[in-house]
């Protein structure tokens, strides 16, 4: 179930997801939110695949990242956006990138294995790994 409230208008409705999961990571961009990660209520298994919730017209969308292939880490997946027109997401080590108004994928390995996280500064897309037990933060350029 997705709660949503209405700043204007201080209401509260429901509406459901695709696929549900849980947890789940989540991002708004424009009038849409990006929901990655969790794991099926039913039997636990991992969800690979994204949903886009269009909050204008209460529509959801799944995709699936060509040769993306399930891991037993992606229940982990991070979320989070330049804050202009892209979802970012880590899973299975994988940077991806999905540009809304292009309408399209991509992906990249980052220098390090040990991502563990992204997050924005600045409209810019950072991620977080660990390396002989220091951390490490660099810039994704994608």
């Amino acid at each position: 179930v997705i709660d949503i409230y209405d700043l204007p208008t201080g209401q509260w409705s429901t509406s459901a997801m695709a696929i549900p999961r849980y947890p789940v990571e989540s991002v708004a961009l424009g009038s849409s939110i990006f929901y990655s990660g969790g794991s099926y209520p039913s039997d636990g298994r991992d969800i690979t695949r994204v949903e886009f919730y269009n909050t204008s017209s209460g529509t959801s969308a799944i995709q699936c990242l060509a040769g993306h292939s399930s891991s037993p880490h992606d229940n982990n997946m991070r979320v989070t956006t330049d804050g202009n027109k892209s979802f970012y997401y880590l899973s299975s080590n994988m940077i991806n990138k999905y540009d809304v108004g292009k309408d399209f994928w991509a992906s990249a390995l980052p220098p390090l294995h040990a991502v563990t996280g992204l997050f924005t500064y600045k409209n810019e897309i950072f991620a977080v790994a660990f390396q002989d037990s220091n951390m490490i933060i660099f810039k994704v350029n994608m």
